[in-house]
């Protein structure tokens, strides 16, 4: 790692090449807020009724119109009479003045209040996804979900393989593509499929640009870079209902969406604005490589690469000694996370925070709207938490330590979500919406602080496919919620209780990790394996870590 550093730092350090370079990181984060803002705009499903059908009813009532047909065919339910979402009612047919005596199943089909979301056409009311078909949403959010899990695991481990750039370009190719074909899907399998892999792609850009970004910032300024993606990526999510309102159709709104990823691919695709990350290049042993995008780093800063002071050597000089050290370049698996003593541990305490997070956050948003399924007050107060939680971040990440602010937001966490199972039925309302809210504030402030504290413990050789493990985790988490949804909402209280018991274990593990704050980022699984408690300590590797890891430099 040492050497590695100091390369870094004959190069300029943070200079004004890569503080811009972190600056231009955030922009593309507005398509991906767009791109996580759309599943719930696309699958909320509106207020309906069957659609009266004049041909069930006695002789004497078929000449009715408007609102008399409508009570005339379709039952009402609870106090304030509103029709019934899948039923019609049922008439003895040989009696011309007969009275309903049953209910039965639309036959015309259904009538939408629209627009919904914003939008007057969506997958839900094109293909009909309600009552006997409703099950079919919950499995195309379970399909987008996992296409975001796979696309972590997968492309994050290609990131530690093909390089940053290679990911995120390809990434970008991808979810331009996909995303204007989900525009032109003929059917809802066809859908189904293009969400899958749409969401695998950007997954892929998400990482990619993520643990590139990281790699360009020195320590004190990690945290603040990270939380201005994040809230720009919030600025995305709260954009994506006004462009719902003026698209109006849910296929030219996803044809939006890929001409935005099309216009990132157009500029972000030049290595000027997106170069491949030079950690990883050094870290795996391609100096020859790095050199060229070194000395773009130097040259804005006044620093000259073949000069060096007594102190320290010339940028030349550093990357030759590199050279001689790594003849080819070595890349390395997540697999070999085995012969460590504790990165492995690290990564499966934050990957387990990162699955509590995203399993628990539908309990506190099923408390914000436990009837009728909304769209607007839930969507704006989520985003709003989630920038709140990284302005949070951001004061206390640096001055309390990532480790403290972890526990902190795992502790309200499990105390939100445990107030909430013992108090349904004793709390006042206002009660349970403060313990939602503050539950949301939290689940989102510990995801995004588990997201960075990974990529900050993970090191360089595997951070692609470490971090995509935890964030992986996370999107599993959330697709606990659609998968209880596909036969109702009974097993909701057991989804709940199973995240709120693990909330509470994760107080304890998150003791076991160590501080990351101001630390360098490890290069190497040894370096990764020195991060232990609030010191870095490091002993020589087991005669395992050995073996499994021939190619590993000292660094």
């Amino acid at each position: 790692m040492e050497s590695e550093t100091r390369v870094l730092r004959a190069a300029g350090g943070f200079g004004r090449a890569r503080r811009l370079l972190a600056a231009a990181s955030w922009l593309p984060c507005v398509a991906l807020g767009l791109a996580l803002g759309s599943e719930p705009l696309l699958t909320t499903p509106p207020a309906h009724h069957c659609r009266p059908d004049p041909e069930l009813l006695p002789p004497a009532l078929r000449a009715l119109r408007g609102p008399a047909l409508l009570d005339a065919s379709v039952p009402r339910l609870g106090p304030a009479r509103a029709p019934s979402p899948c039923l019609l009612l049922r008439y003895p047919e040989p009696e011309p003045h007969a009275r309903p005596n049953g209910t039965r199943p639309c036959t015309r089909g259904w009538h939408y209040a629209l627009p919904a979301a914003g939008l007057l056409r969506s997958p839900v009311t094109q293909w009909n996804l309600v009552c006997e078909d409703g099950w079919k949403v919950p499995l195309e959010q379970m399909s987008h979900l996992l296409g975001w899990l796979l696309g972590c695991v997968f492309l994050g481990a290609g990131c530690d393989r093909f390089g940053r750039r290679a990911v995120f370009v390809a990434s970008l190719v991808l979810a331009t593509g996909l995303g204007a074909s989900e525009a032109l899907a003929a059917s809802f399998p066809a859908l189904l499929t293009l969400r899958l892999l749409h969401g695998g792609a950007l997954a892929g850009f998400s990482l990619a640009l993520y643990v590139a970004r990281l790699e360009l910032c020195d320590p004190p300024r990690r945290l603040v870079f990270s939380v201005g993606a994040g809230l720009f990526s919030v600025l995305g999510t709260l954009l994506l209902p006004g462009l719902a309102l003026l698209a109006q159709d849910w296929r030219l709104l996803q044809g939006l969406s890929a001409l935005v990823t099309g216009l990132l691919l157009l500029f972000w695709g030049s290595p000027a604005l997106f170069p491949e990350s030079p950690c990883w290049l050094l870290a795996t042993g391609q100096p020859a490589r790095a050199r060229k995008i070194l000395w773009h780093f130097a040259e804005p800063g006044g620093v000259d690469p073949e000069d060096g002071s007594e102190e320290e050597s010339s940028l030349v000089t550093e990357l030759d000694m590199l050279g001689a050290q790594s003849p080819r370049p070595q890349y390395h698996s997540v697999l070999e996370l085995r012969h460590t003593r504790v990165a492995w541990r690290n990564g499966l305490i934050l990957g387990f925070s990162s699955l509590i997070c995203g399993g628990i956050r539908a309990g506190f948003l099923r408390n914000l709207a436990p009837s009728e399924p909304t769209f607007y007050w839930p969507y704006f107060l989520t985003a709003g938490l989630e920038a709140a939680a990284a302005v949070l971040l951001l004061l206390t990440g640096d001055r309390w330590g990532r480790r403290p602010v972890l526990l902190l937001g795992t502790l309200v966490l499990g105390l939100a979500s445990l107030l909430l199972l013992a108090g349904t039925q004793y709390l006042p309302g206002w009660t349970m919406l403060s313990l939602s809210v503050l539950g949301l504030l939290a689940s989102h402030a510990v995801s995004a602080l588990s997201s960075l504290f990974a990529a900050e413990v993970f090191p360089t050789v595997i951070r692609g496919a470490g971090l995509g493990l935890v964030l992986g985790a996370g999107f599993l988490g959330q697709a606990a919620a659609p998968l209880a949804d596909v036969h109702g909402r009974g097993g909701f209280f057991l989804h709940h209780v199973v995240f709120a018991s693990f909330a509470v274990l994760a107080l304890l593990c998150v003791l076991l990790l160590p501080e990351s704050r101001g630390r360098r980022l490890p290069a190497s699984l040894r370096d990764a394996d020195c991060l232990r408690g609030s010191r870095a300590r490091c002993r020589p590797p087991p005669p395992s870590h050995r073996a499994g890891s021939r190619p590993e430099r000292d660094g």
